[in-house]
């Protein structure tokens, strides 16, 4: 599954072990869930969403999982 929590998490200042200690997860886990080997679950989503709405309260799950940020 596509995701953008690289984008997000980039565009906010945070490192992947940075967010995976918010989630309970290490810096390697959020990399390869970033990259789609693993799947993030939906309490992992809910999670990292909440966690960017700190940066901007605009940020919805729809945006950070499933939209495609390069599509013109």
């Amino acid at each position: 599954m596509r995701n953008n929590v690289a984008y997000f998490r980039k565009r906010f200042g945070v490192t992947q072990e940075i967010l995976g200690k918010e989630i309970g997860k290490t810096g390697r886990s959020i990399c390869k869930k970033e990259n789609g080997e693993v799947p993030f679950t939906q309490l992992e989503m809910l999670r990292i969403t909440n966690y960017f709405k700190k940066f901007d309260p605009k940020t919805d799950i729809q945006t950070v999982f499933y939209r495609d940020l390069l599509e013109k």
